[in-house]
This record gives structure tokens, sequence and C-alpha cells, in this order.
């Protein structure tokens, strides 16, 4: 196995080496193109509802922009459980009902994709790094030929990622790059053909405003879907049917689950559950009161909890904005980034359920020690990531040769 080693390494090293130089090759030539006498054309490629908030501030920023004529271009659903892209359903739909038609765009349609070439775009943003749920022609390797790729990260980045993280080829062929935080901007490596900005994170600069609709306490559960050691660990198997025992518990509170959208497709295909299990699982949630948030947006979620259990996720941040409490049930024995240190020391971290119980009770009773700590953290995030979208549309703007205004 030494040997083989031996062998692979110089070779991923030229491999590399030319997918370098072929990126650069065309980051060096998109850089060229310029936007006179008409607005600039952005696309959007949407395919997920749930992560739609990183850009979501963008777009909307651009609609209300004269530089900008913006537009969604629709990707069907990924199913992961046969690994391929499959048709439209509900998450299409969250698009066409929110968004005014004319700004939409079908991606598949008859049976065929959509030449992007074709549509003219200067800018196309992407939601996800993850190429394979885009059919080839959508990869940045072949967009980046004719409009320039852009990528704000769906995960704010709250773990030290590792170098090869940003080693593929959609990060090698990305124009512009709006990292999360200050510390993803600093561990990138910076080439004179790609840019590189931290302008604040685009979900956070509208924060969400906490809004009681009741005495009603709402408890939301939000377990990884993937028990990967490495960022934290899942507690899903682990509390799936004890999380239940909070309702049971205490019948006047409201308990939401929200487990990643790909959760129980993931389970079952890696055989942890099976399909009668899970359809068990969720008649059983139905029946004592407990419900799945329905919810495309989770900040929708967000406006209207009390108390957030969560493991690691990119979603912490949003939440944490609000100013109420979490329960932190992910290992921290991890590299996490700086700004998740912060949030975690103003969270109540639970190393088993029985502390999980133990913060809820207390909780439910007013006593919240850490209170004011997080609340001081919550203003200076606030700060942080004010203007972010409309700081994000200038630098495109200046990028393609327009006048800068004054949020950069």
């Amino acid at each position: 196995m030494q040997i083989v080693e031996m062998i692979k390494a110089p070779l991923r090293v030229v491999y590399h080496g030319v997918l370098d130089t072929l990126a650069n090759s065309a980051l060096k030539k998109i850089a060229n193109n310029k936007v006179e006498n008409r607005p600039i054309k952005v696309g959007f490629l949407v395919q997920m509802p749930s992560v739609w908030d990183k850009e979501e501030n963008i777009f909307e920023a651009m609609v209300e922009d004269e530089r900008f004529e913006p537009y969604l271009i629709l990707v069907p659903e990924y199913d992961f459980t046969n690994s391929k892209i499959s048709d439209y359903g509900e998450d299409a739909l969250y698009f066409i009902k929110k968004y005014d038609k004319k700004f939409l765009l079908r991606a598949y349609r008859d049976g065929r994709w959509r030449n992007l070439k074709s549509l003219n775009m200067d800018y196309i943003f992407y939601q996800r790094c993850w190429e394979k749920y885009l059919p080839k022609e959508y990869h940045t390797k072949q967009v980046i030929k004719y409009a320039k790729t852009c990528y704000v990260p769906y995960d704010y980045q709250s773990l030290i990622l590792p170098e090869i993280y940003y080693k593929p080829s959609f990060f090698k062929n990305l124009y512009l790059f709006f990292t999360s935080n200050k510390q993803q901007l600093i561990l990138q490596k910076n080439n004179k053909y790609k840019k590189i900005f931290y302008e604040g994170y685009p979900s956070l600069d509208k924060p969400i405003v906490y809004k009681k609709v009741s005495d009603e306490k709402l408890i939301l559960w939000t377990p990884r879907w993937i028990d990967d050691k490495e960022t934290g660990g899942s507690t899903f198997l682990k509390y799936w049917k004890k999380i239940l025992s909070i309702k049971e518990n205490n019948p006047q509170v409201d308990l939401v689950l929200r487990p990643h959208p790909l959760t129980f497709q993931n389970m079952v295909k890696n055989k942890d559950l099976t399909q009668d299990e899970v359809d068990a699982y969720k008649k059983n949630v139905t029946d004592l009161g407990v419900r799945f948030d329905d919810n495309a947006l989770i900040k929708d979620t967000f406006s209207k909890t009390d108390i957030l259990i969560t493991d690691q996720s990119s979603i912490i941040i949003t939440y944490f904005m609000i100013g109420n409490p979490m329960i932190y049930t992910a290992n921290t024995d991890i590299d996490y980034s700086d700004e998740m240190r912060e949030i975690i020391d103003c969270s109540y971290v639970a190393k088993n359920f029985h502390e999980v119980e133990k913060y809820v009770d207390d909780l439910l009773k007013g006593v919240d020690p850490l209170k004011e700590k997080r609340e001081a953290l919550s203003k200076k995030f606030v700060k942080l990531n004010e203007n972010a979208s409309l700081k994000i549309c200038d630098r495109i703007a200046e990028d393609a040769g327009f006048v800068k205004q004054m949020f950069v």
C-alpha cells in the first residue's frame, strides 16, 4: 500500500497542477468581460429552498437595483435514494409561488437541459459546492467559459476545513467567492485570477426578529443527517426516540422536529433504518402531538423558536442572531472557527440526553444564566453582517465595470 501511495502522490500533484492551469486560463479570460449600456444579467441556480436564505437577500436586492437583471434558474430536485436528478416537485413550487414568473427560468424542459450559455448571463451563482447535484454541463469548469461563476457558502463556516476541501474542480473554477466569515477569507489561497471577498454573510444582514405568538414555548430539534465525527457527529439515531419524551414530560410545549431534508433518505439508503421504521416513527410523532417543521426556510421557524436543541450545523449562526438559548449536543473537541467557539461558550453543552432534559427543564423555568453573554455576542454578529447583500451587489457591479456605490 505504501508503494502504491508513493506512486499516486506525485500523480495527484500533476493532476491538480493541470486542473489549476486550465482553471486559471479560463478565469483570466473571463475576467476581461465587462458590461456596457445594459443591466448586469445574473442567474441563480436554485434547487433547494432550505438553503435559499444564503442568496435570497442578494437576489431581492438585485430586483430593486436598476444595475441588475436577476433570474432564478430552476433545477429539478436530486433523488438521494437513487443518486440521480429527478423531476420538478415541491421545491420548485416554492420559488414559483414566491416570485413573479418574469424572474423564473426552467433548467430542464422537454426532456433536455437548457443551454446556460444561450441565456447570456454575466454572472451565475451556485447554491452548493457539491456538483454531483447538477448536470455536468452546469459544472463550474464548463460555465466559467462564458459566465463569471459565483458562490456564497450554503454553510456558515463553523469548522476549520482542511485544504483538501477546496481542491475540487468547483472551487478551482470559481471566479467570485464571498466567504462566510473572516477566518475563511484568511484561509483561502488567493491568486490574481480568482476574487475572494468577505462582505458579511448575506443571510444575516437582515436579522430574524423573534415573534412570540403565544405563551406556548416552541422547542426545535435539528440533528445532523450524517454521523461524521470530524464535524461533531450526529445525535439523530441516539435521540430520535428519546427526544419525544420532552413532549410527554412537558405537554404544554410545542415540540418541532427538523432533521436535515436528506436524513431519512440517507438512513434508509445506508440501512440504518427501514422505510417501515421511518413510516412508523412519523406516525408516532404525529400521534404524540409533535410535528415536523414544514417551513421551507428555517428562518421562518426560528422567528418563533424559544429553545433550539442542535448538533453542529450551518444554521446555528442564523438562530443565534435572535439571542434565544441553544442546547448544543455535538462533540466540542474538534477544530471550530473562532466565531463558533464564541457561540459554544454562550450555549448549554449537553453530553448526553439526561443533560438535554435538565437544560430544557431549567430554561422552561426561566433559569438562563448565559442570557446576557449570549445577547451581547448576538449584537456583535449583527453589526459584522450589516448590509452584506448590498456590499456583494456593489462588488459585482464594480467587477462588471459599473461605478461602485456607498456600501463597499
